[in-house]
């Protein structure tokens, strides 16, 4: 795997409704460290009969992981915008809610 900075992103989303004032976002990530088993197996030696226990940590670090608390942004003309850094080899999922 090649080393590279993370991306720095600016992400604008617009609002469906003209008088929408606020919005929550949540932001999952997948990458080394946040909703990969993978990389948890290799970490604990890549058993290849694991423990129960062991077991459940696998599958719980496959299920998508938020990278921060869930929080609330200002709708400024109409849109959000997101700023953010983004691993070479990982992927965000934002997810916007938009209230009155």
């Amino acid at each position: 795997m090649v080393k590279a900075e993370p991306a720095l992103v600016r992400l604008i989303i617009k609002s469906p409704q003209n008088n929408t004032q606020r919005a929550r976002v949540d932001h999952y990530r997948i990458d080394d460290t946040h909703s990969n088993a993978y990389t948890l197996w290799l970490k604990l030696n890549s058993p290849q009969k694991p423990e129960p226990d062991v077991l459940a940590r696998l599958k719980a670090a496959v299920e998508l992981e938020l990278l921060e608390s869930a929080r609330f942004c200002d709708v400024r003309d109409g849109k959000v915008e997101l700023n953010f850094s983004l691993p070479r080899y990982g992927v965000s999922l934002v997810e916007v809610r938009w209230w009155q």
